[in-house]
């Protein structure tokens, strides 16, 4: 083998081994490189994630509570008014009813010519019975008595007016709960309040 020969094949594990070290070095380049890459793009997304969660944070208004507690006021205010005007209805319709009772029963009883000769011997004679016992009521405390058990039999009707009562009662109540339900349902939407908070 030849001197040559020898610094050839040297020559070519030098090279060989140069290519080797240097492509080990473009390899570490690369790869510190990326990696420094990868972390600048890593901590700059972390930094506009946490940039964007503070200015989100920063846009979210507080709930304004003092105009929450007025819109609540208010909704209290106009479905009580609501409800006054309902049950005043309620009761007007009740009360001409009852008119039309008074105006074709009971008027037509105590103006007839009959049930006023009645009541002037009723009179009569309670007059004499109070006059000779002290102890029985005056003529106009049994007249009185007697117009009231029949203007309340004929107009009122005591447990008919008590059922009507207590519908009119239970139908107002009704009234002023959806009226007050409706109203405060558009307040958390109004004021973007959460449910939970809401409750």
């Amino acid at each position: 083998m030849s001197n040559d020969d020898g610094l050839t094949k040297t020559a070519k594990q030098i090279e060989a081994v140069r290519k080797i070290i240097a492509n080990t070095i473009w390899i570490v380049i690369v790869v510190v490189v990326l990696a420094a890459i990868g972390r600048y793009i890593v901590v700059k997304y972390a930094h506009k994630t946490t940039e964007v969660e503070l200015q989100e944070k920063l846009l979210v208004q507080p709930i304004p509570w003092h105009e929450v507690d007025q819109a609540v006021a208010t909704a209290i205010i106009n479905a009580r008014k609501s409800t006054e005007a309902f049950a005043n209805q309620q009761l007007d319709g009740w009360i001409t009813t009852l008119m039309r009772r008074v105006d074709t029963d009971y008027l037509d009883w105590y103006f007839s010519y009959w049930t006023q000769q009645l009541l002037g011997l009723k009179a009569l004679w309670q007059y004499g019975a109070n006059y000779l016992f002290e102890n029985q009521p005056t003529a106009a405390e049994k007249l009185m008595e007697e117009i009231q058990e029949e203007f309340s039999k004929r107009v009122l009707r005591p447990q008919i007016a008590e059922l009507e009562l207590e519908r009119i009662v239970r139908d107002t109540a009704n009234h002023y709960v959806v009226r007050l339900r409706s109203s405060l349902n558009t307040v958390p939407s109004k004021y973007k309040i959460p449910h939970a908070d809401w409750d």
